[in-house]
Parts: structure tokens; sequence; C-alpha cells
């Protein structure tokens, strides 16, 4: 979740604020009476790259201190699957959710994670499970969540 943000973020602030920031020098060089614009362009083109590479740390480490702040995040968990439901369990939470409760599933290096919101997922340690265990939970979810993002409409978009 957090490596696409921050290739979103890199994408589309700092390749363009490289290409504006040149483009600044090149102005200033092939125009140096009116440096004015030239120099508009080069703080453009800062501010992007800023947003790109900058904000992405920022972001990473705004994430990393709310999971350290988030206290059913810091003790042991156990996970119950079954064939309707999936359960959650900790010392501080109990909580049992229907398969048709998750939005999507995605399994990075590592980790099942189980979408119940766009940006708030169960993550699931596979190092915990067996070869074989690890196998029949992939299809079992591959069966009962879908793998893509369900398509709907923005609550912006329909001015909620």
């Amino acid at each position: 979740m957090y490596g696409e943000a921050s290739a979103r973020w890199r994408r589309r602030c700092l390749l363009p604020g490289v290409i504006v920031t040149l483009t600044g020098f090149a102005a200033l060089f092939l125009e140096p009476d009116w440096p004015g614009p030239a120099f508009a362009a080069m703080t453009i083109g800062a501010l992007l790259i800023y947003c790109g590479t900058l904000m992405v740390g920022a972001f990473r480490r705004a994430s990393i201190r709310r999971l350290r702040l988030n206290p059913i995040a810091l003790v042991k968990t156990r996970y119950e699957v079954f064939d309707d439901r999936l359960t959650v369990e900790s010392e501080l939470a109990r909580c049992e959710i229907r398969w048709q409760g998750f939005l999507k599933a995605r399994e990075t290096t590592g980790y099942l994670c189980l979408f119940s919101e766009p940006m708030s997922a169960l993550i699931i340690p596979l190092a915990y499970l067996s070869p074989s265990q690890a196998l029949q939970l992939r299809e079992l979810v591959r069966g009962r969540v879908p793998s893509e993002p369900t398509k709907g409409h923005s609550l912006y978009s329909i001015g909620v």
C-alpha cells in the first residue's frame, strides 16, 4: 500500500519536477536578460521535486508512527479462518468478519492483506504458516474475496 503511494507521488511529481527545473535552467541560459519566468519555472520544479521525494518520506514516517501508537497492532494477534468468516482475536479485541466484508485482497512479499476499507487492511504474516496452510489460505481467499478493488463512486464525486 505504501509502495503504491510512493510510486504514484514519484511518478506524478519527481520526474515532472526535474523536467520543469531543467527547463527553467535552460531558459535562464538562453534568455539571461529576462530571468523572471526562468526562476518561476525553477521554483515550481523544486516544489514538485520536494513533493516527489520528501513528502513520500513524511508519509512513510507518519504511517509508522500511527502503527506504533495503535495498541491493538502491538499485541499478538490470532487469526482463525473458516469457510464463511475470519476471526481475529487478541488480548485487547475480538472480531468476526464475513468474507463479504472485504473489498479486496492483495498478497505482498510475506504478507496477505485483506482490505475492509480502501486504505485499511488486516495484514496476515504468511511466515507463521506452513506452506500447505498458506496455500489453503490463498485458495480460500481467492475464492471468497475479489483481488481487484470494487468499482464505485467516490464520496466526493456524488456529493455526499
